[in-house]
């Protein structure tokens, strides 16, 4: 469903942002746990580097984790601004309290 600023209200886009906050939390949450337990030495682990790439999986976790506070935009974001062309929601938030009426939020779920 699309939701119409106009139409639908602020709340009806703040609570989809909100889920998607939530959501994203959730998914760090994961990345986090599953990171913390494998107990990687994480100096020991760039020291290793020998210019070669290395095809494991021991660093996933922590990329993703780092591309989420980056604003990196995959399917863990679970909200993209097109105006903006950010991962943070508050831009448009911003701009939806400043009076700025003409926004629709277009959920779109990548986890097929």
């Amino acid at each position: 469903m699309i939701i119409d600023l106009e139409e639908h209200g602020l709340s009806a886009i703040q609570e989809k942002v909100d889920w998607a906050i939530t959501a994203r939390m959730n998914e760090f949450g994961f990345y986090r746990k599953q990171f913390e337990a494998s107990d990687i030495d994480i100096n020991k682990k760039l020291d290793s580097y020998a210019g070669l790439t290395q095809y494991d999986f021991d660093l996933y976790g922590m990329k993703k984790m780092i591309g989420m506070l980056q604003g990196e935009w995959d399917f863990n974001s679970y909200f993209y601004d097109m105006e903006h062309h950010s991962t943070n929601p508050q831009f448009m938030l911003d701009k939806l309290t400043s009076g700025d009426v003409d926004w629709y939020l277009v959920p779109v779920d990548f986890h097929f």
